[in-house]
């Protein structure tokens, strides 16, 4: 348990924790219902298409604070974490039962208690190993020491060679005795609890946060976010304004085409396509009509979603009559909001709740015919330039040009040169050309438009 103490004090660590008897007790942090379904349907569906009903065991790897924010910065480098935790099982699977492949499913989360930034892997793994026949071979947990050198070694080669800290770091940190890396394997369940196997697959799959656990202060613009004791903190909250509470939660947004989830060995996509192929093969069976596979399986979905899953999230079953207590059956569907209004007016039960804040007001339209108060006044030296440069021949389109090119200059109307804002025009103009124009205009004005009534730039005075 040495190894789960220094994880909780790292501010990650495992929310399952095994009872006297070995039974999987997972915690229940309450996120939205929507994460909550997701997890829910995951936990199904890994039950269902990829475990097999034998034991299984939880590792959990963690990396000191020290290198956390190495991997903040390249988020990439967390499937390195997950592959080589995997090759550290396989190896132990390998040598423990020659010949037995293991079945492992691998979840990288960054997150720990509080929200704060903790990279570390956790690992649905089958407490043995599989051969060639199906067979389970039962092993014996993997020694905690052993994985977290194992680990600690691996994790700081690849740190080297990725050129993110030096050979003399690494040296200090394998000769530490207590380095911060971790590893975990205390949860087990047992071969005959679907249900766990469900539920602790879910918690791997987790949100970062609980909403139950955050609560906003509008009036100072502070979100304090509650958790249990963080020991390295000192504190089980987390207080900060609400920018930058964003901030940290945007940590854990994974990078675009980044696996969160791996599975390896027996559970791997290629070995359980094997299998299907094989037994398809062994027992072909005649394929349904096209709709007739359409309507079965939307009609299992649908059965296995949304009265189940509500009951599971809320605790509450849908379905059960709030009087007699017995089972009730959907017998229609209105969505029709006028009627459903008509309905609860009549029961007496229309009350609706008012909103925190109205959407924003529709700003009002500009009248079509309004003319904009804007009058266009031309620069003088620049239509005397214009007017000297029409009578050659060769630059006949040169008033356009330079008029293109007062457009593209901002003055900051104190005397200085003008400075180069943005350039919209396709046309390249010579550094010389710039400079006579910087020598000749030094207090022009930015498109020549002011509003009518003021008074315009004069010759003689505004230009020099």
């Amino acid at each position: 348990m040495r190894g789960a103490n220094r994880r909780e004090r790292a501010g990650g660590g495992c929310a399952a924790a095994p009872t006297p008897g070995g039974v999987y007790r997972p915690r229940n942090p309450r996120a939205s219902p929507l994460c909550q379904k997701r997890v829910l349907l995951y936990g199904e569906w890994v039950e269902e298409n990829v475990l097999e009903a034998v034991p299984h065991r939880q590792y959990v790897f963690t990396v000191p604070r020290l290198l956390r924010p190495i991997f903040a910065r390249h988020r990439a480098w967390l499937g390195e974490l997950c592959r080589i935790a995997a090759r550290l099982l396989a190896g132990a699977h390998a040598e423990a039962a020659p010949g037995a492949r293991p079945g492992l499913i691998l979840f990288v989360q960054s997150f720990g208690d509080l929200a704060n930034f903790n990279p570390h892997v956790h690992v649905l793994a089958a407490d043995g190993g599989f051969r060639a026949d199906g067979a389970f071979v039962p092993l014996p947990p993997i020694p905690e020491a052993l994985l977290e050198s194992g680990f600690r070694r691996a994790v700081l080669d690849c740190l080297v060679e990725e050129r993110a800290i030096s050979e003399a770091l690494r040296s200090r940190m394998l000769g530490w005795r207590y380095s911060g890396f971790s590893a975990h394997n205390q949860v087990r369940v047992a071969a005959q609890d679907p249900e766990g196997r469900k539920k602790l697959a879910g918690y791997m799959l987790r949100a970062p946060m609980s909403l139950e656990k955050m609560s906003y202060d509008a009036a100072t613009g502070t979100v304090i976010y509650r958790s249990k004791m963080h020991l390295g903190l000192k504190r089980n909250f987390q207080v900060m304004p609400g920018a930058e509470w964003l901030e940290l939660l945007c940590r854990h947004i994974p990078d675009r085409y980044e696996h969160l989830v791996r599975y390896v060995g027996w559970y791997s996509n290629r070995a359980r396509g094997e299998r299907a192929k094989a037994l398809k093969a062994q027992d072909p069976v005649t394929q349904p009509a096209a709709s007739v596979e359409y309507v079965s399986e939307f009609a299992t979905r649908a059965k296995a979603i949304w009265a189940r899953l509500i009951r599971k999230v809320y605790e509450a079953d849908p379905l059960e009559c709030p009087k007699c207590k017995g089972p009730m059956r959907v017998i229609a569907l209105i969505d029709n909001p006028r009627v459903v209004r008509r309905i609860l007016e009549h029961l007496g039960r229309w009350a609706p709740e008012p909103a925190e804040r109205g959407p924003p007001a529709k700003a009002p339209e500009w009248p079509r015919d309004a003319v904009i108060p804007i009058t266009y006044h031309a620069v003088p030296d620049i239509a005397q330039r214009s007017a000297r440069s029409s009578a050659r021949p060769p630059r006949a389109s040169r008033p356009a040009v330079a008029l293109r090119r007062v457009r593209t200059w901002s003055c900051n109307a104190t005397g200085k040169r003008p400075q180069i804002s943005r350039i919209d025009s396709p046309i390249r103009y010579p550094s010389l050309q710039i400079r006579r124009f910087h020598a000749q205009n030094p207090r022009m004005q930015d498109l020549c438009l002011t509003r009518s009534g003021t008074k315009p730039p004069q010759p003689g005075k505004d230009l020099k």
